[in-house]
């Protein structure tokens, strides 16, 4: 299995580093705190690969190329799983050697170790080990052993388990600790106290150093997969046969993200096969006479309960809610609960062994049949592993070595080093690139540079991911970053580095096309160099598979010191930065609300409304992991990376005209493969505005619900149903046929393609309900669906932005920015020579009318009013785009920007081309020409040369006369002269043409030259005067404005601007109400308040400290000043670090919602120590692990392994009654209670139900039964679960009907298989 990977790859198994830089992976390990990547941050459990993961690779990669110490290293995992195993079973009594043999197969071969041998090889790592944990003490158990000897083997084994997975190697340590708890009187035992001394000293090198981590590391266990993700796809019948793995049930874009065990969960063979082997070991564990019962079913059922109760579904547990709340809570460490899977397949392999050694032991007659039997069980063990043995063990995207672009790229970052920090872009969860998949980041053991990179699992402040996370939104608009840029200066990033080789269409990320035009759009922003062969990418530019840009800003050095005078104060988080940044209110360091001290008051203020209440998926595609803005009660306990504690501090959004508007499933706030749309929100369905719309994916049953304020009177409402969209693709179906319920009264309608109006009853509604019932083209739960507009008479809503309270201080606000949220994409890249749109990646912007903000405080004086204007959609003013008297139409659009539209066929823009929607394979086109012109000569300027290579033909209409003609690779098309006021044109496949390189919906037509004809441009600016700019409204006050918008800034390149007129004045009162409304279709993309009694005093600026850097230590000299100062490092806050000048303490500060401060206090000066106190504790830790861990060893090679005679005590029998007695009546009543309340435990009433049917199977029928009859039926029942799996729903839990149904039927088989029937006794027991 281990060498079944194509030889000479290598498959990315747990961490990268190991295969490229082991020993340098093992030196950073040492310290707890590592300034290189993302602007420093803690270790993260490096410490695990210390041993003995870590120097296996480094010394194994001296010798060998790494590809075979990485299959040697899987062989010696599966090997000592298998040795142990089988020394474990034969130190139990179990089978004989022959079946002792298919029962560690059994154990190395379970579905767990196939899928994730090399994939987390250091996660099963602890699970094959675990039988060595054990052995040793069932040998002293048994008078083998002594018991310091005992001891000393296990914990050598535990010592061996590695702390890469500290939960993964406690739960090794599980079945060793229950075999302890279920001998006689354990608690005298000097076996136990030695065994628990001996796994102390065996884990404290790891165990040390993981809780000051632990106390110093942000809370990144709230960042990643809960606890109902995790166990969504696990089923019963997952549990009973070991695919538990939720990796094994993920299928991305990319495909399965572990073959094997998508293999173990989807393939029907492979379901039955593995449900044999589970059945047969249960059949085993029923046998009265099994050895160590109580042990084998206290472990099954521990590991059963544990891994079904936080399982969601039909028959889900009572506790369910608990059991997921604490796994998301003070169990987070325990969330991947899946790891104690080998709490059930260690007993049942003991089953299965019993099984098959009580079937060799057998009438001597039935020979033949025993070798039937254990030939069967042998071929159903290597059968169900089969995925191990054809290379899907091994994660897809394997890969020879590092490519030599990133090779490249590291040793210049190296060289450029002095110059500043690079950033890695575009973000991505994973290293997933058109050469292979390393998970990690390639770069990482590569160079010696710092450099900052968005990742799935940012081991960073909070603060640091989300301004992380708002430049790349910014990226993906394929736009100038603008005042992005000047914020990664001010972090210290000098250099950009473009991974054009990401393979986004693994992760569903966007393109990286749109992050290198936002990149090479940025002014300033230079190729310093590129790397590697370079290749086309999606937008048909030739690029380099590693580019590096410069930056021409200066970036702030690792040290620097700034006046507190300088020090900005204001409400929001680290995203503001950026919108700060573009309205040039970033002079110096901020402090936001979130973070204020005691220490630091800052005296200027800036309010904002970025840091917005939303829920975050956090395994979503970067940058499309937010929901729309929430309201402050649905958002109360919405995950998201929160900066501090204090929710109040954000934004949130209240509704005026109704109480509140809620969907079922929105594409909005259920993630999609494409992530979310944050426009798409059940809002967009009541706001007035028929080119928004709520949408829904996949759901059965699409509701909206609208909450009246009051009853209000109304015997109809206008449903307009959701159309094609070119954003969200071909899979959107309008609805034909819902549902119309007011308070109880139903009324089913059906849509037409427009507006349509539903009769309700006549009355005062207060609650108003929508259900789609069917779609023009397929079910609901097969499609994308929803509603454009939901019109209630006498009802007009509105959505309103409110942000959170102002900050008590004594600074007054001198500025006021309000944001539209969540930008959009329009689907265009652009260059110097056009713009490039990409067929279904455009997304609508969160704020698509008019932007409405609440600002609580008192704001007296007067304000200046300016701000932004953003397009949204299709909408855009027809003065940019079209030509002067003439009027173009198309079948399809590939995107709704301008830039891609239908005008840009006739607006003289080289820039610009047209393009049919990707599935449009007869393109039509058709020109209003407004007057009569005569065609002869037609020209088409398309793009890639697709004239020559799509070689289409074109049928020419020109007033009703039509001519089929074949388009020349030049693009010409002759026909007679024709004369005519409309032109048609359809592109046609040629009948018996040979395949051509591109389809005619590849299209991209830039203009059609029609000789003799010219056509006027648009006009290049708009302008609106004084009182016709949008609509502003302050305080119920109407204040004029004027605005400006080129068409270079409508395609994208720059923003259009308003102001108003006059400055405005907030009414008297505790809450302020801004309205912008739109203009020729734009909203306001920004508005910025601006108090003109603010202070015009200069910004001293920054002074760079010359800082000494030894390892988490950094030195510097502070001048004398009289005024009080804030030290500004480049690394992340954490409470680790600690600051001094001289002999005096100084006191931390958080700055711009990420870095870490210190302030300085007037008159202070000398040599300044800045150290991250942790890393001693840290590196203490490490040291007594050490001695702890070689006094064990030392300790087990001096101990002897003979047993005293003077310690009797040693052979521990299993605890329980005498072992002789027949099970009393007594007890067997209490042991079918037992059952009964882990039934209920596990699938509440109906799993009580199902526990006792099959508790007083086992009791009352038990003495009249067969002695195989009952382990028969047990296997049986199995069997026919999988098979009903395997037909009706593989690869998912099927119909809630099928989970349930499998759910209590395994609860009874457990339960008949749990109870010793009365009248049988079991076997004697040591």
């Amino acid at each position: 299995m281990a060498w079944s990977v194509t030889p000479g790859r290598i498959a990315e198994d747990t961490k990268n580093d190991l295969y490229v830089d082991a020993w340098g992976f093992l030196a950073r390990s040492l310290h707890l705190w590592d300034p290189q990547v993302t602007w420093g941050g803690l270790s993260n459990q490096g410490y695990g690969y210390l041993f003995p993961m870590g120097p296996f690779f480094a010394l194994g990669s001296e010798v060998a190329p790494v590809w075979v110490v990485q299959r040697v290293w899987w062989s010696l995992l599966l090997t000592a799983g298998f040795l142990g195993t089988a020394g474990l079973l034969r130190a139990l009594g179990v089978g004989t050697p022959r079946t002792r043999i298919v029962g560690a197969l059994a154990y190395v071969l379970a579905p767990r170790v196939v899928s994730s041998i090399a994939g987390l090889s250091a996660e099963i790592q602890p699970q094959l080990l675990a039988p060595l944990v054990l052995w040793p003490l069932v040998a002293a158990s048994r008078g083998r052993l002594s018991a310091g000897r005992a001891a000393g083997l296990s914990g050598l084994a535990a010592l061996c388990c590695g702390g890469v997975n500290a939960t993964a190697t406690l739960c090794a340590l599980v079945p060793a600790g229950l075999w302890l708890v279920t001998r006689h009187r354990w608690w005298r035992s000097r076996l136990t106290w030695s065994w628990a001394a001996a796994v102390v000293a065996a884990t404290a090198w790891w165990l040390g150093p993981l809780l000051v981590m632990s106390r110093y590391a942000p809370p990144f266990l709230d960042w990643i997969e809960n606890a109902r993700a995790v166990m969504r796809p696990v089923g019963m019948l997952d549990v009973v046969r070991g695919t538990t793995h939720w990796l094994g049930h993920i299928v991305t874009p990319g495909g399965a993200w572990w073959p094997a065990g998508n293999e173990l969960v989807t393939s029907r063979s492979l379901i039955v096969l593995t449900s044999v082997v589970a059945a047969l070991g249960l059949s085993g564990l029923a046998l009265a006479r099994v050895p160590e019962r109580r042990w084998l079913w206290t472990s099954l059922l521990v590991g059963g309960v544990l891994l079904t109760i936080a399982h969601s579904g039909p028959l889900s547990s009572p506790l369910v809610g608990a059991a997921q709340s604490a796994l998301d809570g003070p169990l987070a460490p325990l969330r991947n609960i899946h790891k104690v899977d080998l709490l059930v397949r260690l007993p049942l392999v003991v089953g299965l062994t019993h099984l098959l050694g009580r079937i060799a032991v057998g009438r001597p007659r039935l020979e033949w049949h025993r070798t039937v039997a254990l030939g069967a069980a042998a071929l159903a063990v290597v059968g169900a592993a089969a995925p191990g043995f054809t290379g899907a063990v091994a994660v897809r995207g394997t890969f020879e070595r590092m490519p030599q672009q990133w090779v490249d790229a590291g040793r210049w970052l190296d060289a450029h080093r002095a110059e500043g920090q690079a950033l890695v872009v575009p973000a991505a969860n994973f290293g997933e690139y058109q050469w292979g998949r390393t998970i990690d980041e390639p770069l990482r053991p590569l160079t010696h540079a710092s450099y900052a990179v968005r990742d799935a699992v940012p081991f960073a402040p909070a603060g640091t991911i989300r301004l992380l996370d708002e430049i790349e939104r910014r990226l993906q608009t394929g736009r100038s970053l603008d005042a992005g840029a000047e914020v990664l200066a001010r972090a210290g990033v000098r250099h950009l580095v473009v991974r054009n080789d990401l393979a986004t269409n693994e992760s569903g990320q966007p393109p990286v096309a749109f992050a290198r035009s936002a990149v090479r759009a940025t002014p300033g922003v230079t190729l310093a160099q590129g790397f590697g062969p370079s290749f086309v990418d999606a937008t048909g530019e030739r690029v380099f598979p590693v580019e590096i840009y410069d930056l021409d800003t200066r970036p702030a050095e690792r040290l620097e010191l700034w006046a507190a005078a300088d020090v900005l104060g204001g409400s929001g988080a680290s995203e503001d930065l950026v919108r700060l940044a573009d309205a040039g209110l970033l002079t110096g360091p901020v402090v936001f609300d979130g973070d204020r001290s005691s220490a630091l008051t800052p005296a200027r203020r800036v309010d904002t409304d970025g840091m917005r209440t939303r829920e975050r998926w956090f395994g979503a595609p970067r940058g499309q992991d937010l929901t729309n803005t929430l309201s402050a009660a649905a958002g109360r306990d919405a995950p998201d990376y929160l900066p501090w504690q204090d929710r109040t501090l954000r934004s949130s959004v209240t509704y005026e005209g109704i109480a509140g508007v809620s969907a079922s499933s929105s594409i909005a706030e259920d993630l999609g493969f494409s992530g979310l749309r944050p426009a798409r929100r059940p809002y967009a369905a009541v706001d007035g505005d028929p080119a928004t719309a709520w949408a829904a994916m996949w759901d059965e049953h699409p509701r909206l619900t609208v909450d009246l304020t009051t009853g209000t009177t109304f015997d109809h409402v206008t449903l307009t149903g959701l159309g094609a969209d070119p954003s969200l693709g071909a899979s959107v179906s309008r609805p034909t046929r819902v549902r119309v319920t007011a308070d109880g009264a139903a009324v089913t309608a059906s849509l037409g393609e427009g507006p349509t109006r539903v009769d309700l009853p006549a009355g005062a509604h207060r609650r108003l309900q929508v259900e789609i019932l069917d779609t023009a083209d397929d079910t609901p739960g097969r499609v994308i669906t929803g509603l454009a507009e939901v019109e209630i008479p006498g009802v007009s809503a509105t959505e309103v932005v409110r942000l959170p309270p102002p900050d008590t201080g004594e600074a007054s606000t001198e500025a006021i920015v309000f944001g539209a949220g969540l930008a959009g994409r329009d689907g265009c890249t652009t260059s110097a020579r056009e713009f490039t749109c990409l067929s279904g990646q455009s997304t609508d912007p969160e704020q698509t009318g008019a932007l409405v903000r609440d600002v609580p405080g008192t704001h007296p004086g007067r304000w200046g009013v300016t701000g932004t204007l953003a397009r949204t959609g299709a909408a855009a003013p027809p003065q940019l785009t079209r030509a002067p008297g003439v009027t173009v139409t198309t079948s399809s659009v590939r995107t709704d920007a301008p830039q891609a539209g239908p005008d840009a066929i006739v607006d003289g823009d080289d820039r610009t081309a047209w393009s049919p929607a990707f599935d449009d394979e007869t393109p039509e086109v058709t020109l209003d020409l407004g007057r009569d012109v005569t065609v002869s000569t037609l020209r088409f300027q398309a793009r890639r040369d697709w004239a020559e290579r799509a070689a289409p033909a074109v049928v020419v209409d020109v007033g009703g006369k039509e001519y089929t003609r074949r388009i020349q690779p030049n693009g010409v098309v002759e026909i007679p002269p024709t004369t005519g006021s409309r032109l048609e044109l359809a592109f046609v496949r040629v009948p018996g043409a040979e395949r051509a390189a591109l389809s005619n919906a590849a299209l991209e037509l830039e203009a059609i030259d029609l000789a003799g004809v010219t056509f006027a441009p648009p006009q290049q600016r708009v302008d609106a005067p004084c009182g016709a700019g949008p609509r502003l409204v302050v305080d119920g006050r109407v204040v004029p404005t004027r605005a400006s918008l080129t068409r270079d800034q409508l395609l994208g390149e720059g923003a259009g601007s308003w102001s108003a007129c006059e400055p405005v004045s907030f009414g008297p009162g505790e809450s302020h109400r801004v309205e912008v409304g739109t203009w020729l279709g734009l909203t306001a993309g920004s508005a910025v308040l601006r108090a003109e009694t603010s202070s015009a005093s200069a910004v001293a600026g920054a002074a760079a400290l010359s800082a000494r850097q030894d390892g988490s230590t950094w030195r510097a000299d502070v001048p004398a000043s009289d005024v009080g100062r804030l030290v500004v490092m480049d690394q992340n806050s954490n409470a680790g670090w600690q600051a001094s000048v001289g002999e005096r303490p100084l006191q931390p500060q958080v700055v711009d919602g990420r870095r870490q401060g210190f302030v300085v206090p007037a008159g202070t000066a000398g040599e300044l120590t800045v150290t991250y106190g942790p890393d001693r504790a840290y590196r203490v830790a490490l040291l007594v692990g050490l001695l702890l861990a070689t006094a064990l060893v030392a300790l087990c090679v001096r101990t002897s392994g003979t047993p005293s005679r003077s310690a009797p005590e040693t052979a521990l029998p299993a605890a329980g009654p005498d072992r002789h007695d027949a099970v009393t009546g007594r007890r067997s009543w209490a042991a079918v209670l037992g059952a009964t309340g882990v039934g209920a435990l596990v699938a509440g009433p109906a799993g009580a139900a199902a526990a006792l049917t099959g508790a007083l199977l086992a009791r009352t029928l038990g003495p009249r039964m067969h002695g195989a009859l009952r382990p028969l039926l047990v296997g049986a029942g199995v069997v026919a679960c999988a098979v009903a799996q395997a037909v009706l729903s593989p690869g998912s839990l099927g119909p809630a009907l099928l989970e349930g149904a499998l759910r209590v039927v395994l609860v009874a088989l457990v339960a008949l298989a749990a109870l010793t029937p009365v009248g049988e006794q079991p076997r004697r027991e040591a």
